[in-house]
Protein backbone atom coordinates (compact mmCIF):
# COMPACT_ATOMS: atom_id res chain seq x y z
CA UNK A 1 0.00 0.00 0.00
CA UNK A 2 1.57 3.41 -0.88
CA UNK A 3 1.58 5.19 2.06
CA UNK A 4 0.89 8.92 2.50
CA UNK A 5 0.88 9.79 6.21
CA UNK A 6 1.17 13.31 6.56
CA UNK A 7 1.44 15.04 9.76
CA UNK A 8 -1.47 16.30 11.54
CA UNK A 9 -1.37 19.21 13.51
CA UNK A 10 -2.98 20.06 16.82
CA UNK A 11 -5.55 22.86 14.65
CA UNK A 12 -6.35 20.50 11.89
CA UNK A 13 -7.35 17.61 14.34
CA UNK A 14 -9.46 20.52 16.29
CA UNK A 15 -11.48 20.67 13.27
CA UNK A 16 -11.43 17.02 12.48
CA UNK A 17 -13.09 17.04 16.02
CA UNK A 18 -15.69 19.81 15.16
CA UNK A 19 -16.55 18.41 12.19
CA UNK A 20 -17.64 15.16 13.52
CA UNK A 21 -19.47 17.13 16.56
CA UNK A 22 -19.97 20.60 18.18
CA UNK A 23 -19.77 19.24 21.08
CA UNK A 24 -16.16 18.06 21.80
CA UNK A 25 -16.76 15.34 24.24
CA UNK A 26 -19.63 13.96 21.53
CA UNK A 27 -16.42 14.03 18.72
CA UNK A 28 -14.14 12.60 20.98
CA UNK A 29 -16.46 9.54 20.92
CA UNK A 30 -17.67 9.38 17.79
CA UNK A 31 -13.96 9.38 17.01
CA UNK A 32 -12.94 6.21 18.38
CA UNK A 33 -15.65 4.99 17.58
CA UNK A 34 -15.01 5.58 13.98
CA UNK A 35 -11.13 4.47 14.40
CA UNK A 36 -12.82 0.89 15.95
CA UNK A 37 -14.86 0.52 13.08
CA UNK A 38 -12.12 0.90 10.66
CA UNK A 39 -9.85 -1.26 12.60
CA UNK A 40 -12.48 -3.50 12.93
CA UNK A 41 -13.14 -3.60 8.47
CA UNK A 42 -9.40 -3.89 7.98
CA UNK A 43 -9.08 -6.52 10.38
CA UNK A 44 -11.78 -8.39 8.80
CA UNK A 45 -10.23 -8.09 5.43
CA UNK A 46 -6.94 -9.85 6.88
CA UNK A 47 -4.75 -6.41 5.92
CA UNK A 48 -1.70 -7.14 8.00
CA UNK A 49 -1.19 -3.86 9.95
CA UNK A 50 -4.98 -2.89 10.54
CA UNK A 51 -4.39 -0.18 13.22
CA UNK A 52 -1.97 1.65 10.88
CA UNK A 53 -4.50 1.53 7.94
CA UNK A 54 -6.81 3.27 9.81
CA UNK A 55 -4.76 5.84 10.87
CA UNK A 56 -4.26 6.40 7.22
CA UNK A 57 -7.76 6.79 6.33
CA UNK A 58 -7.69 9.11 9.28
CA UNK A 59 -4.65 11.18 8.09
CA UNK A 60 -6.41 11.52 4.50
CA UNK A 61 -9.49 13.05 6.10
CA UNK A 62 -8.16 15.48 8.31
CA UNK A 63 -5.67 16.69 5.35
CA UNK A 64 -9.26 17.42 3.79
CA UNK A 65 -11.14 18.63 7.18
CA UNK A 66 -11.50 22.22 6.06
CA UNK A 67 -13.45 21.68 2.84
CA UNK A 68 -15.28 18.74 4.08
CA UNK A 69 -16.48 21.30 6.38
CA UNK A 70 -17.75 23.67 3.47
CA UNK A 71 -19.06 21.52 1.19
CA UNK A 72 -19.64 17.80 2.31
CA UNK A 73 -23.27 16.54 3.12
CA UNK A 74 -23.82 13.53 4.83
CA UNK A 75 -22.69 11.44 7.61
CA UNK A 76 -18.99 11.79 8.10
CA UNK A 77 -18.95 8.19 8.68
CA UNK A 78 -19.71 6.96 5.08
CA UNK A 79 -16.81 9.50 4.00
CA UNK A 80 -14.45 7.40 6.17
CA UNK A 81 -15.37 4.61 5.38
CA UNK A 82 -15.21 5.57 1.54
CA UNK A 83 -11.27 6.18 2.13
CA UNK A 84 -11.04 2.74 3.84
CA UNK A 85 -12.19 1.65 0.21
CA UNK A 86 -9.98 2.98 -1.72
CA UNK A 87 -6.60 2.36 0.57
CA UNK A 88 -8.33 -1.17 0.57
CA UNK A 89 -8.15 -1.15 -3.10
CA UNK A 90 -4.45 0.39 -2.63
CA UNK A 91 -3.55 -2.33 -0.34
CA UNK A 92 -4.68 -5.11 -2.27
CA UNK A 93 -2.81 -4.12 -5.41
CA UNK A 94 0.13 -4.11 -2.94
CA UNK A 95 -0.79 -7.86 -1.46
CA UNK A 96 -1.04 -8.83 -5.79
CA UNK A 97 2.74 -7.22 -6.23
CA UNK A 98 4.34 -9.04 -3.78
CA UNK A 99 2.93 -12.08 -4.59
CA UNK A 100 3.93 -11.88 -8.07
CA UNK A 101 6.99 -11.00 -7.68
CA UNK A 102 7.36 -13.78 -5.02
CA UNK A 103 6.17 -16.21 -7.33
CA UNK A 104 8.77 -14.81 -10.03
CA UNK A 105 11.94 -16.79 -11.10
CA UNK A 106 14.67 -15.14 -11.78
CA UNK A 107 17.33 -16.45 -13.82
CA UNK A 108 19.60 -13.78 -13.33
CA UNK A 109 21.78 -13.91 -10.57
CA UNK A 110 23.05 -10.63 -10.62
CA UNK A 111 19.08 -9.55 -10.19
CA UNK A 112 18.68 -11.85 -7.15
CA UNK A 113 21.60 -10.14 -5.37
CA UNK A 114 20.08 -7.19 -6.14
CA UNK A 115 17.12 -7.67 -4.33
CA UNK A 116 19.14 -8.79 -1.56
CA UNK A 117 20.94 -5.65 -1.66
CA UNK A 118 17.88 -3.68 -1.18
CA UNK A 119 16.40 -5.43 1.81
CA UNK A 120 20.07 -4.79 3.47
CA UNK A 121 19.76 -1.27 2.15
CA UNK A 122 16.46 -1.11 3.98
CA UNK A 123 17.45 -2.25 7.08
CA UNK A 124 20.83 0.13 7.12
CA UNK A 125 18.67 2.77 6.26
CA UNK A 126 15.91 1.91 8.86
CA UNK A 127 18.59 1.90 11.92
CA UNK A 128 20.46 5.39 10.67
CA UNK A 129 17.41 6.91 10.39
CA UNK A 130 16.60 5.72 13.84
CA UNK A 131 19.58 6.83 15.13
CA UNK A 132 18.49 10.30 13.80
CA UNK A 133 15.35 10.33 16.10
CA UNK A 134 17.50 10.21 19.12
CA UNK A 135 17.04 8.41 22.06
CA UNK A 136 13.73 9.62 23.51
CA UNK A 137 12.00 9.23 20.29
CA UNK A 138 13.96 6.24 19.25
CA UNK A 139 12.42 4.51 22.19
CA UNK A 140 8.86 6.17 21.80
CA UNK A 141 8.29 5.09 18.23
CA UNK A 142 10.05 1.41 19.38
CA UNK A 143 7.73 1.41 21.79
CA UNK A 144 4.71 2.31 20.31
CA UNK A 145 4.59 -0.19 16.91
CA UNK A 146 6.91 -3.13 18.89
CA UNK A 147 5.33 -5.98 20.41
CA UNK A 148 1.84 -7.92 19.53
CA UNK A 149 -1.56 -7.59 20.48
CA UNK A 150 -2.59 -7.30 24.22
CA UNK A 151 1.33 -6.48 25.24
CA UNK A 152 1.18 -4.13 23.03
CA UNK A 153 -1.92 -2.26 24.13
CA UNK A 154 0.13 -2.68 27.98
CA UNK A 155 2.69 -0.65 26.40
CA UNK A 156 0.97 2.50 24.61
CA UNK A 157 -1.14 2.69 27.83
CA UNK A 158 2.13 2.91 29.59
CA UNK A 159 3.74 5.07 27.00
CA UNK A 160 0.69 7.70 26.95
CA UNK A 161 0.91 7.82 30.63
CA UNK A 162 4.19 8.22 31.22
CA UNK A 163 4.47 11.00 28.93
CA UNK A 164 1.69 12.44 30.52
CA UNK A 165 -1.15 12.56 27.40
CA UNK A 166 -4.59 11.07 26.58
CA UNK A 167 -4.19 7.92 23.60
CA UNK A 168 -5.64 10.52 20.87
CA UNK A 169 -2.16 12.93 21.57
CA UNK A 170 -0.37 9.58 21.82
CA UNK A 171 -1.69 8.88 18.29
CA UNK A 172 -1.06 12.36 16.76
CA UNK A 173 2.62 12.16 18.52
CA UNK A 174 3.49 9.16 16.58
CA UNK A 175 1.87 10.14 13.48
CA UNK A 176 4.44 12.66 13.51
CA UNK A 177 7.32 10.45 14.41
CA UNK A 178 6.17 7.92 11.45
CA UNK A 179 6.37 10.79 9.28
CA UNK A 180 9.85 11.97 9.77
CA UNK A 181 10.99 8.14 9.45
CA UNK A 182 9.61 7.52 6.53
CA UNK A 183 10.78 10.66 4.92
CA UNK A 184 14.35 10.26 6.02
CA UNK A 185 13.68 6.40 5.09
CA UNK A 186 13.11 7.35 1.56
CA UNK A 187 15.72 10.24 1.58
CA UNK A 188 18.40 7.48 2.27
CA UNK A 189 16.81 4.97 0.14
CA UNK A 190 16.97 7.30 -2.93
CA UNK A 191 20.10 8.50 -1.99
CA UNK A 192 21.85 4.60 -1.52
CA UNK A 193 19.90 3.74 -4.84
CA UNK A 194 21.97 6.51 -6.74
CA UNK A 195 25.07 5.48 -5.11
CA UNK A 196 25.03 1.96 -6.18
CA UNK A 197 23.90 2.90 -10.11
CA UNK A 198 26.92 5.52 -10.45
CA UNK A 199 29.24 2.36 -8.88
CA UNK A 200 27.92 -0.22 -11.45
CA UNK A 201 28.21 2.87 -14.14
CA UNK A 202 31.88 3.14 -13.21
CA UNK A 203 32.58 -0.93 -12.68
Amino acid sequence: MRNTLDLITKETFDELLAWLDPNRDLAGRKYEEIRRSLVKVFAWRKCSDAEGMADCVINRVACKVRELRRSYEGDPVKYFHGVAKNILKEYQKGVELEVSLSTFQLADNRASLRGVMDVERADACLKLCLEQLGPKRRQEIITYYGHEKSEKIRRRRELAERLGINQNALRVRMYRLRAVLEKCMKRCMESRKASRFNQEILS
